[in-house]
């Protein structure tokens, strides 16, 4: 009873906004390199150079060291599997399936999503230095970070005190399911994209 009627800890909060602040930023320093990438004509010879040089850096040593891109790959997958793990545990609560567990109770694994989130925004941000214009010069890439980014706009719902106010037994209003529909839709469609990398725009 007291776990339901305390006040949620902020860091949640915190730790969610921190997160996507973290990939607001990180897109725009992607999107910006992708561009310098593709237009090298409107930067300085000496810029471009030093770019290249440090990008072809580290997508050399990923591709000399036969480990390290199926490492990231395999902690790729760990990663999505933690964080759909737990938004689709959640959102199917919000849908009306397992109205046995409250749903503040589930709030113990938003840790585990932030933590699949990093992984896969460290091993994501891996990939996309390593070969850059495989997605720079790939639709599905585009159609995934907008999907991501909606997906992350829904997921905002969670801060607020009043999503996770649903005892047991409860059905959540229509409202909440909305949300809940529309997450599962956005995260199906990051998953379908991202699978899709290989066989739309043939730049793999």
């Amino acid at each position: 009873q007291s776990r339901r009627n305390a006040r949620p800890g902020t860091w949640n909060v915190y730790g969610i906004l921190l997160f996507s602040l973290l990939t607001v930023v990180l897109m725009t320093v992607t999107a910006t390199m992708g561009g310098e990438i593709r237009h090298e004509e409107i930067r300085p010879v000496q810029d471009v150079s030093q770019t290249e040089g440090t990008v072809s850096a580290m997508g050399a040593y990923v591709l000399a060291h036969g480990w390290v891109w199926p490492t990231c790959e395999t902690l790729h997958f760990i990663g999505l599997c933690l964080l759909l793990g737990t938004i689709l545990t959640i959102d199917l609560r919000m849908l009306g399936i397992m109205k046995s567990v409250p749903l503040a109770d589930l709030r113990g694994l938003i840790p585990w999503a932030l933590a699949g989130f990093s992984i896969n925004l460290v091993t994501g941000m891996v990939f996309f230095i390593t070969t850059p214009t495989q997605y720079t010069q790939n639709v599905a890439f585009y159609w995934k970070i907008v999907f991501m980014l909606l997906a992350g706009i829904n997921v905002l719902y969670l801060t607020f005190d009043e999503s996770w106010a649903l005892p047991e037994g409860v059905d959540a209003p229509l409202a909440a399911k909305v949300v809940a529909g529309a997450g599962i839709f956005l995260w199906l469609g990051v998953i379908f994209f991202g699978r899709m990398l290989p066989f739309i725009g043939n730049s793999f």
